[in-house]
């Protein structure tokens, strides 16, 4: 019979495995970076959020169209703005969040 060869002690794998998770100064630097941008992500999108609504309210008001065109165009433009602003903070959280897996 051929004897099969030892298995590697839990100790010695456990040695090799957590080498290779080490990450080198300038990949922890970015990892903190990422997870610092992911903790700012929420706070930023609720203060999108808020500005928008602000606006939504306010060009709800028949009055707003009252004002200048140029005050309602640099509104419109603004919401516009913020509508992209927020579609890429959503997708830059999806994408931190799948990073993070």
């Amino acid at each position: 019979k051929a004897r099969k060869a030892p298995a590697p002690a839990p100790a010695a794998s456990q040695s090799v495995k957590a080498h290779s998770q080490r990450m080198s100064y300038k990949e922890q630097r970015a990892l903190e970076a990422i997870r610092q941008e992911l903790a700012e992500l929420p706070a930023h999108i609720e203060a999108l959020e808020t500005e928008q609504h602000r606006l939504s309210v306010a060009m709800a008001d028949p009055t707003f169209y009252q004002r200048g065109s140029a005050e309602i165009a640099q509104t419109a433009s603004r919401m516009k703005e913020l509508e992209e602003e927020l579609a890429q903070a959503y997708q830059r959280w999806e994408e931190i969040d799948a990073l993070e897996g």
